[in-house]
């Protein structure tokens, strides 16, 4: 991002290290583990071992407060990380009203992200 450019989100993006569980919904279906990074009522971003297709639908379960988060969501952006995996955006699209609740009150938790 330039300097003087100021992003805009509909819901603030925390700083997190949660485990998350990534399921693409395409057929044959396929996944892996991820680590989220930023995280927010809105969607998260998480390091992956290998690109996702912008556009496309997946299934999110986040480990959180000894429970899990399901949440359903689209590929918003990827971006090539120093690491050699990528660093992917999504949207969330759907997430279960007592899954929100336990998002929100995990992120009444984590440190505001700069």
């Amino acid at each position: 991002m330039d300097e003087g450019t100021v992003e805009h989100r509909r819901f603030p993006r925390l700083s997190s290290a949660h485990a998350l569980m990534v399921e693409r919904c395409a057929e044959p279906r396929e996944g892996g583990f991820a680590r989220v990074r930023d995280l927010g009522l809105g969607g998260c971003m998480f390091s992956y071992p290998e690109p996702l297709s912008a556009g496309s639908p997946l299934r999110l379960l986040i480990s959180a407060e000894r429970l899990v988060i399901q949440a359903e969501g689209r590929v918003a952006y990827v971006h090539p990380d120093r690491r050699g995996g990528y660093d992917v955006g999504v949207e969330f699209t759907r997430v279960p009203r007592s899954h929100r609740e336990v998002l929100r009150r995990l992120l009444e938790s984590l440190p505001v992200h700069a």
